[in-house]
């Protein structure tokens, strides 16, 4: 119909804005940009940011997107089990199969049961989430049980560090939320002292790095909504590695290279968190669900059905510009 012509034609001219607008934004020869995605459970989805993205893929000069996890549907039903988890993964891997992502996998990634109670295990998260891209790539660098690595951009020096903040051995039976991974959020003493040894050992001063979690490491008092992960073990011990990186304190103190920022979602919502020198990026879901009226609001047959980001860092001048694709609004920081 006309209207629906009229209606693919703004839409084109949206995203062709939107690319044009990256676009300025890289004529710094000291910039580089990637796509940052969260929170988009799948059939909560209208399935058009992966189009998007492609598109600007091939209109910008972008070669890396960050996927900060919650794919799946969650709150599956008993009678879907597990099986539920693996079909939602499926569809994703055909959605995204020519687009470059370091994922991460969010609480809803390990749950399964009408209340979440069951939990997948370690192994079958790296069997089913991430075995995949060690094929694929053999650039990236696994910790301990692969569910946290990091992959180097050579080419702009930048280090993406995807780390696992439900790290702990998942239960057997149902755990009424007393240690369940939908509800209790954990970095091991392996991780916390790989990041310290392994992930933060940038190659020289011209590099940087950016971490993802899917939850935010802010507490209570840190973050914009007055609220925290519902328990999050050894999170100060984290942060305390990566501001001793960014201070060159303690056992950091020799360290090289810049600390741009720590991405996360979960939250459904938009914030910016700076603590000293520390900066917390946390960005709205690319689900059209819109999560107790926290985040941008989403209509269905419009460029707010979506929401994703591309981060564009000017090095030079420690400056990140975040266009917004979708719901939400454009923002800045510096580093």
């Amino acid at each position: 119909s006309a209207a629906a012509s009229e209606t693919a034609a703004s839409d084109l001219d949206y995203i062709k804005e939107k690319a044009d607008s990256i676009n300025n934004l890289q004529d710094n020869p000291d910039t580089f940009s990637f796509v940052f995605i969260t929170d988009t459970h799948i059939q909560h989805n209208q399935k058009h940011s992966m189009p998007l993205i492609r598109y600007l893929l091939n209109r910008c000069a972008i070669n890396q997107v960050l996927g900060g996890g919650d794919w799946v549907t969650a709150w599956l039903g008993d009678v879907d089990g597990i099986q539920g988890l693996w079909d939602d993964y499926d569809e994703l891997r055909y959605l995204f199969a020519d687009i470059p992502m370091i994922k991460n996998v969010g609480n809803h990634e390990w749950g399964f049961g009408g209340r979440n109670q069951w939990n997948i295990s370690t192994a079958q998260a790296y069997n089913r989430y991430f075995r995949e891209d060690a094929a694929k790539d053999n650039d990236i660098v696994y910790g301990k049980d692969k569910t946290y690595f990091y992959k180097d951009d050579k080419i702009n020096k930048v280090r993406y560090v995807s780390l696992n903040c439900m790290d702990y051995p998942s239960g057997t039976g149902e755990l009424d939320y007393e240690r369940n991974k939908t509800m209790w959020y954990e970095f091991s003493d392996d991780q916390i002292n790989w990041v310290k040894k392994e992930a933060l050992n940038l190659p020289d001063d011209e590099w940087s790095c950016v971490f993802l979690t899917h939850v935010y490491v802010l507490n209570a008092s840190e973050n914009p909504w007055g609220d925290g992960a519902d328990v999050f073990i050894n999170m100060n011990e984290m942060r305390a590695v990566v501001s001793d990186f960014i201070n060159r304190k303690g056992d950091m103190a020799n360290s090289k290279g810049n600390f741009i920022a720590w991405l996360s979602g979960h939250r459904h919502a938009d914030g910016i968190v700076k603590i000293d020198d520390f900066i917390h990026v946390i960005q709205d879901g690319d689900t059209c669900q819109q999560a107790d009226k926290a985040g941008n609001e989403r209509l269905v047959n419009t460029t707010s059905e979506q929401s994703f980001a591309v981060f564009t860092v000017d090095k030079a001048k420690h400056k990140v510009y975040v266009t917004r694709i979708g719901a939400g609004d454009d923002r800045s920081f510096t580093y």
